[in-house]
């Protein structure tokens, strides 16, 4: 996640040879709730994804 207080965009490792990124589009949360919903619902998918991956200490 890469914010600049105001703004939110998200970005990810894409598989491949090279070290590459994909970034999500800018979400601005104090635009509108819908905004909001949105990033809070990528947060929430990828702590799901995270635990799932997650290995016992």
């Amino acid at each position: 996640m890469v914010t600049n207080e105001d703004d939110i965009m998200f970005v990810k490792p894409v598989q491949g040879e090279q070290r590459q990124y994909a970034a999500s589009r800018v979400f601005a949360p104090f635009v509108s709730a819908g905004e909001l919903r949105g990033a809070v619902q990528i947060l929430k998918t990828s702590g799901r994804v995270i635990e799932t991956h997650e290995q016992p200490m």
